[in-house]
Formats: C-alpha cells, structure tokens, sequence
C-alpha cells in the first residue's frame, strides 16, 4: 500500500508540474468562501470511494442551529438507546456544508477551531444511525467515519473536483492553495483501527496527506464493511454531533 501511493504521489507531482509551468501572473486564489464544494461533493465518490452522495446540506450551517460546545454529548438514559450496531440502520452517506459568507464563526465539525470569512468546509459522514428522543430533543446517535475539509484558498484554474491537482498544488505552490482534513470516527473502537490515523490531528491536504487520506479511508471502510474484519472491532454508538434528524431523511 506504501509503496502505491508513493507511486501515485510522484504520479501527481509530475503531472502537476507540467500543467503549472506554463502558469505565469495568471495565478491567483480564489478565496474558500467562494468555492463550489456542492459540485465536489457529488464527485466524492469517484476520489474516496464513499457511494453515492444522497445528502448535501448547505442550508441550515448557520451559527445558532450548530450547539454552542461541541465537545458536549448529551447522555442517554432512554430504554429506547442504540446499544450495539444490530440497533442502527444501514449505513449512508450525508454531506454538510459550511460557507464563511454564511456561517462565519461557527466552530467547525472535525478541526474544533472557527471558520473565517474567506474560508468553506466540506464534512462527508458515512454513518449508520438511529435517532433518539432527549429531553424533548431528537439526537442522532450511530456508529461510522468522517471526513472534514477546511478551504481557505484554491490556485485559479485549478478543478476542485480534481483531488490529485488539489494535492499537487498545495505542494507546488503552497502560498496560493491550502487546504487541510481531518478524519474522524464514531462510536467503533479497536487495535486494528489505529494504523489508520495520524495521531498529529488535522494534516495538509498535499501530496503526501492526499495518499496517507484515501488510504486511512479504504482502510476503515473496509475494516467496518468486510464481514471478517469488522468481527475484530467493538461498537458503541455515540452521538453524532452537527448531524440532525432531517439530515438523515434527506439522505433515504
């Protein structure tokens, strides 16, 4: 697996630098906040092989619908609980997505720091779920993954749709596009599960963070799908923060 995406790194850095040398005072940014992630949310699963996207939610980001502490978890004590992975639906795949314009100030599902204005996230949770009643509040607890993109620029002439250039120029030309990801899971637990994630946090979306990112993803998803595999892992389901009910009935 190294040694394919190293492969594949050095694939993308050749190409790159043959598309950018003819680049010259034409080369700008364009700032997050003005980027259109729903186009490189329906392309998604051609890059990361998440499945069909059902769900893209731009409309409610904004900072009074997003709980104020995002560290907290609401505990369950209802009878009704999803308990193991047998009590939760089948998996899907929703898409949340948050404009500076829109939502600046909000902190930010994956990375826990506040968007700016000039900047736009994308966060694609693969989740099975169920949804609880608390407290006259209804929660979506499950188990699953998610990845988290933070924008704050894109080189001009550069197709977000088009991850391998995206990495590629954040290692070539870092000044004018940045970008970083986290990858987060939920309520799934074991050794096996480890070699998957950096234990530094949030990474640059480059070359390198590109290979390491769609690695760590097959590697989880595979983990948690393969009848086998998934044996080797412990699930809990925990609360699923920044996804609501009505997310989840857009994505049937």
């Amino acid at each position: 697996m190294k040694t394919i995406n190293k492969l594949f790194c050095m694939m993308a850095v050749g190409l790159a630098i043959v598309q950018f040398s003819g680049c010259g005072a034409s080369e700008e940014s364009i700032p997050g906040d003005k980027l259109h992630l729903e186009e490189l949310a329906f392309s998604l699963r051609n890059h990361l092989e998440h499945g069909p996207i059902t769900s893209v939610d731009t409309a409610v980001a904004k900072p009074d619908t997003v709980p104020t502490d995002p560290n907290k978890v609401v505990p369950l004590e209802d009878a009704n609980a999803p308990k193991n992975r047998s009590d939760l639906e089948s998996m899907r795949t929703v898409v949340k997505i948050f404009y500076g314009s829109k939502n600046a100030g909000i902190t930010l599902p994956g990375f826990g720091t506040k968007l700016q204005k000039d900047e736009s996230s994308l966060n694609v949770y693969y989740i099975e779920t169920k949804v609880v009643i608390k407290d006259k509040d209804s929660l979506v607890y499950g188990i699953g993954y998610s990845v988290h993109y933070l924008f704050k620029k894109l080189q001009k002439g550069i197709d977000i749709k088009d991850f391998p250039n995206v990495a590629a120029s954040a290692q070539l030309n870092s000044n004018k596009t940045q970008v970083s990801y986290t990858i987060q899971t939920y309520g799934i637990h074991g050794l096996i599960l480890g070699k998957f994630f950096d234990p530094t946090g949030d990474s640059n979306f480059n070359v390198e963070g590109f290979g390491a990112m769609k690695s760590s993803i097959k590697g989880i998803h595979t983990t948690i799908m393969d009848e086998t595999l998934s044996k080797l892992v412990k699930y809990t389901p925990t609360q699923i923060k920044f996804v609501r009910p009505y997310d989840l009935e857009q994505a049937k």
